[in-house]
């Protein structure tokens, strides 16, 4: 399925309870810029549903080099939402 970029609102306020079950969040290690696709019950295991994505970003620990997040300099973050093939949409 194809990704498509999601907007939600501001970055600062984007909390992770507005994350839905076709959402897909990708962090970015800034050191060695791997890509971590991540879906929203993957983040729920482990944060609370009222963190702030930001807040996941600092707590954000790469497995391919080590880095960790640090307060104000965390991964990059964005989120996407997996779309079906217009071929796939019913009464298309």
């Amino acid at each position: 399925m194809p990704l498509r970029p999601k907007m939600i609102g501001f970055r600062f306020s984007t909390r992770l309870d507005v994350l839905g079950p076709a959402d897909v969040v990708e962090m970015i290690c800034p050191q060695c810029a791997r890509r971590y696709m991540l879906a929203p019950w993957q983040l729920l295991g482990r944060f609370e549903p009222t963190i702030h994505l930001d807040i996941v970003g600092e707590r954000f620990h790469c497995k391919n080099c080590g880095w960790r997040g640090q307060r104000k300099k965390g991964a990059r973050w964005a989120i996407y939402t997996a779309h079906p093939p217009l071929s796939e949409v019913p009464g298309s």
